[in-house]
């Protein structure tokens, strides 16, 4: 489990890296980790559009 400071570098370079883009679609090539599909989660980000 990552620790607090670790979560804020992730979210600054993250947001350098994303901000004003728009995500167009998720590829998930390791699927253990989550119980979502990239289907469902490409739905997902189709409605929020």
């Amino acid at each position: 489990m990552p620790e607090l400071p670790d979560l804020q570098v992730f979210s600054r370079n993250l947001t350098r890296l994303l901000k004003g883009k728009t995500l167009q679609e998720i590829s998930l090539p390791v699927t253990r980790k989550t119980t979502a599909t990239a289907k469902e989660l490409n739905e997902a980000l189709g409605e929020r559009s």
